[in-house]
């Protein structure tokens, strides 16, 4: 389950390579996992070990980890991440789409 950040521990320090080798079907790296689950320990843990892990990495839809906890709303990690990896690029505008308002909703209905 993830969240267990010292089994996690206990298992990138068992095998590191684990981390280069975890990519799901849609491109996820674990970076992107940890970032869509809002687990900061977890991703600190990823960037100790950048040697196996690219935090730079962009899925199959061209997300980084950052763009990922932002879609999520896990704000404060995309800023984490972000401090940590200053170079990298994020869209203007990126991030969950701002709360929809009853009122427009109801305009929208009567068009």
């Amino acid at each position: 389950r993830i969240g267990k950040d010292k089994d996690f521990k206990k298992m990138v320090a068992a095998d590191p390579a684990l981390i280069a080798r975890s990519t799901d079907g849609q491109g996820n790296t674990l970076l992107h996992w940890a970032a869509k689950n809002g687990q900061k320990k977890i991703a600190k843990e990823l960037l100790r070990n950048h040697e196996h892990c690219d935090p730079y990495a962009k899925n199959n839809q061209g997300k980084t980890a950052v763009d990922v906890a932002m879609d999520w709303n896990y704000l404060e990690l995309a800023e984490y991440l972000k401090e940590k990896l200053p170079d990298i690029e994020v869209p203007e505008g990126a991030g969950p789409p701002p709360p929809v308002e009853e009122a427009d909703v109801k305009m929208e209905q009567l068009a």
